[in-house]
């Protein structure tokens, strides 16, 4: 897989989140966020994605480089490290969650910024790099 391929894929993730966030009503996502924070089971299935993708990242992509290519070396420590955050203090982030769910303005500007990001990475994927 190349640097392309994984910006290119970072890319359809986000903006496919991004736009879900922007085009369902925000009592959707209210919910979404209280169901997942409601489940433990969730949230630790969800630690131990975070820590596998963050773990193959940073195994095969751990390049500290001054180019674009670094953001993905980022990505990988960053959900590594949130991966084993998730599944050891599930406790705290059901609360952020919940937190996150009572602030709708939030959730949209929050949705705004991954779509950002999600375009952000489809055009190094596709274009620069």
């Amino acid at each position: 897989m190349t640097d392309a391929h994984i910006f290119q894929l970072f890319g359809l993730v986000y903006t496919a989140a991004g736009l879900g966030g922007l085009l369902t009503k925000t009592g959707y996502l209210q919910n979404l966020l209280e169901d997942f924070s409601k489940s433990p089971a969730l949230l630790y299935l969800s630690g131990m994605m975070a820590v596998v993708v963050g773990f193959l990242l940073v195994t095969f992509h751990n390049d500290w480089v001054l180019d674009w290519t670094v953001i993905i070396t980022v990505f990988g420590w960053i959900a590594l490290i949130k991966g084993l955050l998730l599944m050891a203090l599930q406790g705290m982030y059901a609360k952020i969650f919940e937190s996150m769910r009572k602030r709708t303005t939030f959730l949209k500007g929050y949705s705004v910024l991954v779509l950002i990001l999600g375009i952000f990475f489809l055009v190094l994927g596709f274009w620069v790099v």
